[in-house]
């Protein structure tokens, strides 16, 4: 079952993430209920900055809780400016004392792509033994200007794992309008981002900015 996307628009960055920071702490609330750990995939980019600038002292996040994997990452050194294990942690997880899950730092200090996949694979695995496909609480993922073409040499997280979670959200406040239309009204679109659905009747949801919102001719849904 899938249902259409839903989407954000905000006339500031700090409403945006104020209220992309009040729905992780309400899907983190359902996780917690349910199991003793919240899980998260989630990618690089201006993403961890944007989030960090509401979540780190918002009442209620258990970072202790936190289990905190890769959405996608570039096969270079961990502490390459390239990589999203290093804008994660710098910009967000080292703030609250949460480690983050990386590619193997060996296999990817060598730029090997296809052992980075197979030993991420295998670590996703182990987490989730009992999912045909690993079962994130929440994923969050970027959208920018120039996002839908994927560097070469990277691992991501695949569209059954992405379709699997329990909340799917784009951060798309860089995004252009060009590049969201066409994501959202064209049906026949090849971006990537037009095959990231949620087939667990939750709707993917997009935070942008308003005036993206305004000169698209998709449906607003206001938040909460």
């Amino acid at each position: 079952m899938t249902t259409r996307p839903l989407l954000h628009g905000f006339e500031t960055i700090e409403q945006c993430s104020s209220a992309l920071a009040h729905h992780i702490l309400n899907v983190q609330q359902q996780a917690l209920a349910e199991g003793d750990s919240f899980t998260v995939a989630m990618s690089g980019c201006d993403l961890p900055s944007l989030v960090a600038l509401a979540i780190i002292d918002l009442p209620g996040i258990q970072w202790d809780k936190w289990d905190v994997w890769l959405a996608d990452e570039r096969v270079v050194p961990l502490n390459d400016d390239e990589s999203n294990f290093l804008t994660n942690t710098r910009d967000l997880f080292s703030k609250v004392g949460v480690k983050v899950h990386s590619l193997d730092p060996e296999l990817a200090q060598k730029g090997d792509t296809e052992s980075c996949a197979l030993d991420y694979e295998a670590r996703l695995r182990n987490k989730f033994p009992q999912d045909e496909f690993a079962r994130f609480d929440l994923i969050l993922l970027g959208m920018g200007p120039d996002s839908p073409k994927p560097p070469p040499k990277r691992v991501t997280i695949t569209y059954p794992i992405l379709s699997n979670a329990r909340s799917l959200v784009f951060e798309a406040w860089q995004v252009t309008t060009e590049t969201l239309k066409v994501v959202l009204e064209d049906p026949g679109c090849e971006l990537p981002a037009t095959k990231v659905v949620a087939k667990n009747g939750t709707p993917v949801r997009w935070f942008t900015r308003d005036d993206v919102v305004q000169a698209i001719n998709y449906p607003e849904t206001k938040f909460p």
